[in-house]
């Protein structure tokens, strides 16, 4: 009897472990020096809920992909993906739904960039490659 609890044990610990290092497609962290990220051919997509305290939910999704995602305020999810251009969508729910649409990585603008952030916030969504310079790209919609 002692032995099936110790083997339940280890298998309950055994699945934790196991859905404890899983990602979902939020926060995946690859360093930008590694040889992935130099070949050119993965880039990391970051989007990040800048809007002020109290402003409403703020769903994201990449557009004809699953999961969508409660963009928390201030906490950065970030995307890993080859350089193929997919749209994201925003939903911010508020007095009335605003809307916006982008392209996550677009290769004309963004060119041999392997690192993508997005900031959502009032006026918009604001566009940066190095997380400190940010350009405003899309405005939102009704």
């Amino acid at each position: 009897m002692s032995i099936s609890i110790h083997v339940s044990f280890f298998l309950l610990l055994l699945i934790a472990m196991c859905f404890n290092n899983l990602t979902f497609g939020s926060r995946v962290s690859i360093p930008l020096n590694s040889p992935i990220s130099q070949a050119g051919k993965i880039l990391m997509v970051t989007i990040t809920n800048d809007l002020p305290r109290d402003s409403g939910e703020l769903d994201f999704h990449i557009v004809n992909e699953k999961p969508k995602y409660l963009l928390k305020l201030g906490e950065p999810v970030g995307f890993v993906s080859n350089l193929a251009v997919k749209q994201g969508e925003l939903r911010w729910t508020r007095y009335q739904p605003l809307h916006a649409t982008f392209d996550l990585y677009d290769p004309k603008v963004d060119g041999d960039h392997t690192t993508v952030y997005w900031s959502v916030r009032l006026d918009g969504v604001h566009h940066s490659w190095d997380n400190v310079s940010w350009i405003e790209t899309v405005f939102w919609s009704t």
